[in-house]
């Protein structure tokens, strides 16, 4: 039976193969099962899922208050050079406060920017982790992968390539 089920499994190795070598649009085959990996499912699916993908959007709209942020002082440091120029400390004082906020709102987006891309690289890790052992234990595949020579610690390796991938993900979205 073990036989037969190894002879089967190189079969269709040998005909994906040759289907992956006629078809050209292989690569960009794989590179969006990838994406589907990473982007949450929007509606239905996993709570993961759905909390992955509810980080995702705090993270667009962290972006985008960064921008305001960032607008918001831009004024803010031009007309608190202007009130240093003119010399007048009643303006300059409640421009130095002004200033002041937006430095503790800067220090908040960022750590807010921290909590929402460590959520992400937790559901990202849930979700990559559930697929390959979906993968793994379907067809007793767990068994040709643990007597297959060129993998030592497929246990292991799970664990640690999705950890990997998904730190090298949030480096990613981070920049």
């Amino acid at each position: 039976l073990y036989r037969q089920q190894k002879k089967r499994a190189k079969l269709k190795e040998q005909k994906g193969a040759k289907k992956k070598g006629k078809d050209k649009k292989g690569s960009f085959r794989d590179v969006f099962q990838a994406f589907k990996l990473v982007l949450p499912r929007w509606l239905g699916g996993k709570s993961t899922d759905a909390q992955g993908s509810g980080y995702l959007l705090a993270l667009v709209l962290l972006a985008t208050n960064r921008t305001v942020l960032y607008g918001f002082t831009h004024q803010l440091h031009r007309k608190l050079i202007q009130t240093l120029h003119e010399r007048d400390p009643a303006a300059f004082r409640s421009l130095l406060v002004s200033n002041i906020i937006a430095g503790m709102a800067f220090a908040v987006q960022k750590q807010s920017v921290q909590f929402c891309l460590k959520n992400v690289a937790v559901a990202w890790n849930e979700h990559i982790t559930r697929v390959l052992h979906q993968n793994y234990f379907s067809a007793m595949g767990y068994y040709f992968v643990v007597h297959d020579k060129d993998i030592l610690d497929p246990d292991e390796r799970i664990t640690k390539d999705v950890k990997s991938l998904t730190a090298g993900l949030v480096g990613i979205v981070m920049e």
